[in-house]
């Protein structure tokens, strides 16, 4: 006690800034447990570590309840704004991070995401409903209520190191940025992505601590949006389909990342999107990204997969001018002589829209150069009626008729 006061805010911050540098550094950092065991290890660890954190800062500091707006407060009135701010908070992050997807590489993003979920490993919890709803729910109770303690002292720690941070002016809003900039760090395991999440949150959060003056609103405003990521979880993981169309749609765009974080939260990757019955496989080779018809092969995605049209990935392949495509698929396997609906198989598709290499590489790996379409054509009549001179020699020289 013969620190000067300048010193014991120092340390205060300090000791409060340790579980975020043990973070960065992988030293420590969030996983949720996957059984009773665990989840006893978890909550002890976490109350004795945010015990002797909080302990020592607050004894250091002599920091007040009053400084870290911990008086009291009807617990309805808590509750009620709390699920308010809840409500507009997740509105403002949402329309935020909309916003930016517009102009960031979406496979940036959920690359980025990937991280960001990989600690909760929901296969293994939401199975068990009971577990699920215990783990969820004292997670995000503690998560709460810890970490805005963490961002009340924060923010008490700063203004008594620097009193012109008092008040609610520039100064305190500075001091919010400042640490939920901190806070932000401190989830550098989830990606760049969780960071900013966590960012946002953290701005919105302080601001509640600072103008509300209410750390209890800020708690509980904290657990209920925790408990709402959650959520979404458990209700994908509970309604895989629609896990799976968002492989489709991930698919239809190339975003491989995304679609591979999908299939390891239990998408399947032969899963129909529509009424029409197309997949992921079938979407990636119609928008042409070989890459992605590279990744869904590789994770066991049907070659020969056909929709209501009979349309195969090949005859997708084919028609869109996809070498790639095309090898990949035929390395797996591909029929190269089905007939969709107009009785078109991958070289008459080609052949259709004028692909001179998908036609040599078809022809060259067996396809069947005489079969008939359902109008009685054969790919060397089609190029002819169309004609497509280089199409018609090559065919010649194969020996169509």
């Amino acid at each position: 006690m013969t620190l000067s006061g300048r010193t014991r805010w120092i340390l205060h911050l300090a000791i409060l800034c340790s579980p975020i540098l043990l973070s960065i550094l992988s030293i420590s950092f969030f996983a949720l447990p996957q059984n009773a065991f665990q989840l006893g290890v978890f909550l002890s660890v976490e109350l004795f570590v945010w015990g002797i954190v909080f302990t020592a800062a607050f004894r250091i500091s002599k920091i007040t309840a009053r400084q870290l707006r911990l008086e009291a407060t009807h617990p309805l009135s808590v509750i009620g704004y709390g699920f308010l701010w809840f409500l507009a908070i997740r509105l403002l992050v949402a329309l935020i991070m909309w916003t930016q997807s517009k102009w960031i590489d979406p496979r940036w993003l959920w690359a980025s995401e990937e991280k960001m979920f990989s600690v909760v490993h929901a296969r293994n919890i939401v199975p068990h409903p009971l577990f699920s709803v215990l783990v969820f729910g004292i997670v995000s109770l503690l998560a709460g209520f810890s970490e805005e303690l963490w961002r009340s002292g924060m923010l008490g720690g700063l203004a008594g190191l620097f009193p012109q941070l008092k008040g609610k002016g520039l100064g305190t809003l500075s001091s919010v940025l400042i640490v939920s900039a901190i806070f932000g760090l401190g989830h550098l395991y989830q990606g760049l992505i969780g960071m900013e999440n966590a960012l946002l949150l953290g701005v919105f959060l302080g601001l509640i601590i600072v103008y509300r003056r209410s750390y209890w609103e800020a708690a509980v405003t904290h657990a209920l949006i925790d408990a709402s990521a959650f959520g979404v979880i458990v209700v994908l993981m509970l309604h895989p389909h629609l896990l799976n169309a968002q492989v489709v749609s991930a698919a239809s765009r190339g975003d491989v990342p995304r679609a591979q974080y999908l299939i390891e939260m239990g998408a399947d990757v032969n899963a129909v999107y529509n009424s029409n019955g197309v997949t992921a496989l079938e979407e990636a080779a119609y928008r042409s990204y070989p890459e992605m018809v590279r990744f869904l092969l590789e994770k066991g995605a049907n070659p020969n997969v056909k929709d209501m049209d009979g349309q195969t990935p090949l005859i997708l392949a084919a028609e869109k001018n996809q070498l790639e495509s095309i090898k990949l698929l035929l390395a797996r396997g591909a029929d190269l002589n089905w007939k969709n609906e107009r009785g078109f198989t991958a070289l008459r598709a080609a052949v259709q829209y004028n692909r001179l290499e998908p036609a040599r590489l078809l022809i060259a790996s067996g396809a069947d150069l005489n079969l008939e379409d359902k109008a009685g054509a054969t790919p060397l009549a089609a190029a002819q009626n169309l004609g497509y001179s280089d199409l018609v020699n090559l065919l010649q020289q194969k020996g169509a008729r």
